[in-house]
């Protein structure tokens, strides 16, 4: 450890004395290991035997595993104004016994530079949130951010470049194959919470398929009284890459409130599917479930069984859907309404619960909208400040949506516990 240590503060002192000759680095690092057990009462066959299988017509069975990560994320302070963070992957979500993903990789790594017009972001960083995690999948991707010093105090604006492709320098074969998003978002801090606006828009150069895309975000944090709101509305809109016109809306909201040591709330959030494949993508912005950072449902929407988000796993396929690969003609998309409570019991052990339905915004001919019912319960226990033990048991219902496409189907129970530890 003392070896990568040292690594990471070379390089960082590397790029400080690049920078200024004269500044001195120093290092410092946070970082996050994880041990996860899981098991699920019906695996689907294959490598994916996590991803629970509602099929009840489909050979499965039983599965367990267990699970690693170790992630370091390090800061090299150059100066005052110029420092370099980071995000390297030891282990990432390994599976016990699955040497395959036995790579270490450089996640993410970036410099960060306090400039008299604002705060400049260069290098591979954090890339697919821009709201709540409701349709967000964490990735990397080479960006630029400029974040303005110069707006009124209750006002935020981001300002973003990514490159995703730059074929016309790496392949020689085409020289219009570039693939670029641009970004600008607003935050406005009042009374009664924060609101957010943010336009995204993606464009395929002629050789990745010539067509572009605009997502325009609503997000809202708003406190009424003894009543927390948080909200989001997606809207997609432009071509996909088949030449159908997107026009896509997605929204989801939390009302929550607080009894002495009970949090209590419901959540709620429709995802526009499209079971009719025509020049129409209304399915666009759900064509891979919910965010894959979305976690509100144990198992609908859990890590690794593949139910409503494809985190580890095929989006729907375990209800022998389709894929959800373009979203036009494929994606049943989502509605969901649930209630949950959280009660902190003392300063070290708490206890959270869910229950709630889930259905289908668009079905087959002949097919039941109900995608299922699902009970969830769990407990923390903070063994230290930095190491706490979690359990977890969830139970999905499959609904007849499941039981037409089927006849035959299974109810899926998972049981996860995990140690985690933070430094």
């Amino acid at each position: 450890m003392k070896k990568i240590l040292f690594t990471v503060a070379a390089l960082g002192l590397a790029v400080g004395l690049t920078a200024t000759a004269a500044s001195a680095a120093s290092f410092s690092a946070t970082g996050k290991v994880n041990f996860t057990g899981i098991y699920v009462s019906d695996g689907a066959d294959g490598t994916s035997g996590l991803t629970a299988n509602l099929d009840g017509t489909s050979t499965s069975e039983a599965n367990d595993a267990v699970h690693q990560s170790f992630y370091l994320y390090p800061t090299v302070d150059v100066n005052d104004n110029i420092n370099v963070k980071g995000e390297f992957r030891f282990i990432d979500r390994e599976i016990y016994g699955d040497t395959s993903l036995d790579t270490m990789k450089v996640y993410k790594l970036w410099m960060e530079y306090m400039s008299p017009v604002g705060t400049w972001k260069l290098g591979r960083q954090l890339a697919g949130p821009w709201g709540t995690q409701f349709m967000d999948s964490t990735g990397t991707a080479d960006r630029i951010i400029w974040v303005p010093n110069f707006m009124p105090e209750n006002m935020g604006l981001t300002l973003l470049w990514q490159k995703s492709d730059e074929n016309d320098y790496m392949d020689s074969t085409t020289d219009a194959g570039d693939t670029a998003a641009w970004y600008a978002g607003l935050t406005i801090k009042h009374e009664g919470g924060t609101t957010g606006l943010a336009f995204n828009h993606n464009r395929y150069d002629e050789d990745n398929g010539d067509y572009d895309q605009t997502q325009l975000r609503y997000m809202g944090n708003y406190n009424f009284g003894a009543i927390n709101l948080s909200t989001e509305v997606l809207y997609d809109m432009g071509d996909d890459s088949a030449g159908a016109d997107v026009g896509s809306l997605n929204a989801y909201a939390v009302v929550s409130t607080q009894f002495d040591t009970i949090t209590a709330g419901i959540i709620t959030w429709y995802a526009q599917g499209d079971m009719t494949s025509d020049g129409d993508n209304e399915g666009f912005t759900s064509r891979n479930g919910t965010g894959n950072d979305f976690n509100p449902f144990l198992i609908a929407t859990g890590d690794y069984f593949g139910v409503l988000n494809g985190d580890k796993g095929g989006y729907l396929a375990a209800a022998g859907m389709p894929s959800g690969a373009t979203g036009n003609g494929d994606n049943p998309g989502s509605i969901a309404l649930a209630l949950f409570g959280v009660l902190q019991a003392s300063d070290k052990m708490s206890f959270n619960g869910a229950i709630g339905q889930v259905w289908a915004d668009d079905v087959p001919a002949g097919v039941d909208d109900a995608m299922g019912l699902e009970i969830d319960l769990g407990m923390t226990y903070k063994l230290l400040d930095n190491l706490s033990y979690t359990a977890q048991f969830g139970y999905l219902q499959a609904g007849d949506m499941i039981d037409d496409l089927f006849l035959s189907t299974n109810d899926i129970y998972v049981l996860l516990h995990s140690l985690t530890m933070t430094f």
